[in-house]
């Protein structure tokens, strides 16, 4: 964990400070408001990593559960379809059902995909209020 970060010493409003007193303590909180940006970015994407670790994980184990019943189903459906047909069209008729359900939820993994969120939009938010803020203060 980063260290407490130290008050800043703010003199009373009535004072008048020297310019270079008052760049130094600009710089200081400058340096304390980019290190507190930095650790909410940081914390940000800590949060994100292990929301995607944990999707990851569940989503290797149904998929092998899944696979293994699906596995069993085609069997099953092409053993049927054999009382019917031949054998050969019986599994090609189960392996083409299969891969088109594979190709339907790897294409519905691809679109998810895109809607994952992973910048630290928070970070990056108040990053830009910041700037804002500190362009405003200048002028």
């Amino acid at each position: 964990m980063p260290e407490a970060a130290k008050p800043v010493p703010h003199p009373p409003p009535h004072e008048e400070l020297a310019l270079g007193e008052l760049i130094r303590l600009t710089l200081i909180e400058t340096k304390e408001l980019a290190s507190a940006e930095i650790q909410l970015a940081k914390v940000e994407l800590q949060k994100a990593t292990r929301r995607l670790v944990r999707l990851v994980i569940l989503s290797v184990l149904g998929a092998v559960g899944a696979l293994l019943g699906l596995v069993a189903l085609m069997h099953a459906m092409a053993a049927a379809l054999v009382l019917v047909l031949p054998a050969w069209a019986a599994y090609l008729i189960s392996g083409g059902l299969a891969m088109g359900m594979a190709g339907a939820l790897a294409w519905l993994a691809y679109r998810r995909l895109d809607q994952l969120e992973l910048a630290p939009e928070r970070a990056i938010e108040s990053t830009k209020d910041n700037i804002e803020w500190l362009k405003k203060k200048l002028d």
